[in-house]
């Protein structure tokens, strides 16, 4: 009977690989990889894997505890908040159904509001109605809905991204969400969708900033009458909000920058972080800065180059690059910034069917960055950094192929084009 299933199983995943190369091998290879981390987690006793998670095991879901206190009392001026104000505001509203509740004239108000029933609640229930909303999205990217696009996501969701989103609490699910909305949207041919597009990027921006990249695409389309209407939408959600709290933009970008200089990297995520590590040792701090934004500055050059100047690069890519560009550029570099690549892997998924040699080495990409990966002890969290790194260095990799089919593979291309279309004129 054993047999039989299993003979069953492998008829079925023979005629989904001939469907869908990519799919199928990227469902095995996730599938390989969780089963590997469940079965060493047992075997352990759950040491490997409590040690992929966050090395301050005493602050599990603290991003989103500690926002609710700290947007209840001055979020600005007092605690030195780095989040728009949109969502201090959102935080501020959740907190009016919690602090009620909580005696917060303890030493840790944060892990008050955690302990109780109802911040716990609150916490779950916007967890679950994130998740749905990612299931909808996923379907509706994807176009499909048979069992191996529903394992698919199930794989997803126990991603090492998504998993160390939820343990941190932290809003950037939602912000991938407005973010994956918008580019769902942007496209419609009728003009109210794509206006309500602007709106989602926006709340998108409003809840981590960073996705305003995004709205590149609608320069690429050359709608730059409805870029402007973007970006009025985008500032008056960034600014507006501010109305309801006790800061402003400018000690916003002061509290971003003060955090960001007290940031000590041992590991890397970003390029900030990167260069740090390699040169801390040989360089002084001004030179280091001053390397960090002529590499900064080359990225994005070659960012802009792809996005409004190579028209020939599939969709998923450009998207793909602006995420790689979300998560390697300036800023806090944490693990969660990982979420940002589901949003090109739904469109890689979906676009690309056969194993290409760059389409192997994409999901070979994206496969390290979500995998599960067992994590060991180390001092001080230190397995934590070796895991981070590793996958950053796979979107690293990634968006340098995306660089360089964008930007000299390209003009390589058009040159070839130019030699063929002169030797025909000359009649060669």
């Amino acid at each position: 009977m054993v047999a039989g299933y299993l003979n069953e199983f492998l008829v079925f995943l023979r005629k989904k690989y001939e469907d869908n190369e990519i799919v199928t091998l990227f469902a095995i290879a996730m599938s390989l990889f969780l089963a590997a981390f469940l079965i060493l987690g047992v075997v352990t006793g759950g040491e490997t894997i409590y040690h992929m998670l966050w090395k301050d095991s005493d602050k599990t879901f603290s991003d989103f505890f500690d926002s609710i206190f700290y947007s209840n009392d001055m979020p600005y001026t007092k605690w030195q908040v780095i989040y728009p104000p949109l969502v201090t505001v959102f935080y501020d509203f959740l907190g009016n159904f919690i602090v009620p509740f909580v005696d917060l004239n303890v030493p840790d108000p944060s892990h008050a509001l955690r302990d109780s029933q109802m911040g716990l609640m609150i916490y779950g229930a916007i967890t679950v109605i994130t998740l749905g909303a990612m299931r909808i999205l996923f379907k509706s990217v994807l176009e499909n809905d048979d069992v191996l696009t529903k394992t698919i996501f199930i794989l997803i969701v126990f991603s090492y991204p998504v998993i160390y989103a939820i343990e941190r609490g932290n809003n950037i699910l939602i912000a991938m969400l407005f973010s994956l909305l918008f580019l769902i949207l942007y496209n419609s041919e009728d003009r109210r969708i794509r206006y309500l597009s602007y709106v989602f990027l926006s709340l998108a921006a409003g809840f981590k900033i960073y996705p305003l990249i995004l709205g590149l695409l609608i320069l690429r389309e050359k709608r730059y009458k409805e870029a402007i209407l973007c970006a009025l939408i985008g500032t008056a959600l960034l600014l507006l909000p501010f109305i309801l709290t006790d800061g402003n933009l400018f000690i916003l970008i002061e509290n971003i920058f003060s955090y960001s200089k007290d940031e000590t990297p041992f590991g890397f995520i970003n390029i900030d972080q990167f260069i740090r590590v390699m040169l801390n040792q040989f360089l002084t701090v001004g030179t280091i800065d001053i390397i960090i934004y002529f590499v900064y500055a080359a990225m994005y050059a070659l960012v802009l180059y792809t996005v409004l100047i190579n028209s020939d690069i599939p969709r998923w890519k450009i998207i793909a690059l602006l995420c790689c560009a979300i998560v390697l550029g300036p800023g806090v570099g944490t693990q969660y910034l990982f979420v940002y690549m589901l949003i090109p892997l739904f469109f890689f998924l979906r676009d690309e069917k056969d194993l290409s040699i760059w389409n192997k080495f994409y999901l070979i990409c994206f496969v390290m960055v979500m995998a599960l990966i067992p994590g060991a002890y180390a001092a001080d969290g230190a397995w934590t950094v070796v895991i981070s790194s590793f996958k950053s260095a796979f979107i690293f990799l990634m968006m340098a192929g995306l660089a360089y089919e964008g930007t000299i593979g390209h003009l390589l291309r058009n040159r070839s084009k130019g030699v063929l279309t002169s030797m025909k004129e000359d009649g060669i």
